[in-house]
C-alpha cells in the first residue's frame, strides 16, 4: 500500500478548494470593482522612432465611467501606468492592461490560499514536486479571471452588484 505524501495531500486540498467557484468569483468581482472605483484613465502615447514603435502611459485625472464600457472586456482593456516589453521586433514597449493586473492579482490570491492550505510548510524539494504535479493536473486557475469576465460581460450590471 502506498503512502500519501504531504505533496499529494496538499494537491487534494487544492483540488477540493478549486471546486467552489463562488469565492474566486467574489475575489474577481471585488478586484474589478476596486480597479473601477479607485482608478483613473490612462492615455497611451505612441512614439514611433522609425525603427521602433512603442506606447507609453500618461495618467489623466479622468475617472472611469460605467457608460464608457459596454462590456467588462472593454474596461479590462484599459491601459495601466506600467509598461512591459513586447518582445516583438519593431514594437519594444507597451502599456500593461487592467486585465494583466487582474490576472496577477488572482495569481497572488491563489498563492495566498495555497499557503493557508500548507504550501509554506513544504520543503524546497516537496514544493518543486508540488508545482510539477500541479502543472500536470491542470488545477491552477490560469483562467479564473477570464472565466469570470466571460460570465459577467455586462459591465454596468457587474459594477452595480453590491456583493463585492
Amino acid at each position: 500500500m502506498s503512502q500519501v505524501t504531504k505533496v499529494d495531500e496538499l494537491l487534494a486540498r487544492w483540488i477540493e478548494f478549486n471546486k467552489d467557484k463562488e469565492e474566486s468569483d467574489n475575489v474577481s468581482g471585488a478586484l474589478i470593482a476596486m480597479m473601477f472605483s479607485n482608478g483613473r484613465k490612462v492615455e497611451r502615447q505612441i512614439i514611433d522612432e522609425g525603427y521602433d514603435c512603442s506606447d507609453y502611459p500618461e495618467q489623466t485625472s479622468e475617472k472611469y465611467k460605467v457608460e464608457d464600457y459596454p462590456t467588462t472586456d472593454d474596461f479590462l482593456g484599459e491601459a495601466t501606468n506600467e509598461t512591459v516589453a513586447t518582445f516583438e521586433s519593431g514594437h519594444g514597449i507597451t502599456c500593461k492592461t487592467l486585465s494583466d493586473d487582474l490576472d496577477e492579482s488572482i495569481n497572488e490570491w491563489q498563492l495566498e490560499e495555497l499557503n493557508k492550505l500548507g504550501l509554506d510548510t513544504l520543503t524546497d524539494d516537496e514544493r518543486d514536486e508540488f508545482w510539477d504535479k500541479l502543472a500536470y493536473s491542470d488545477q491552477w486557475g490560469w483562467t479564473l479571471a477570464s472565466d469570470f469576465v466571460e460570465r459577467n460581460q455586462d459591465f454596468g450590471a457587474l459594477i452595480g452588484k453590491k456583493v463585492w
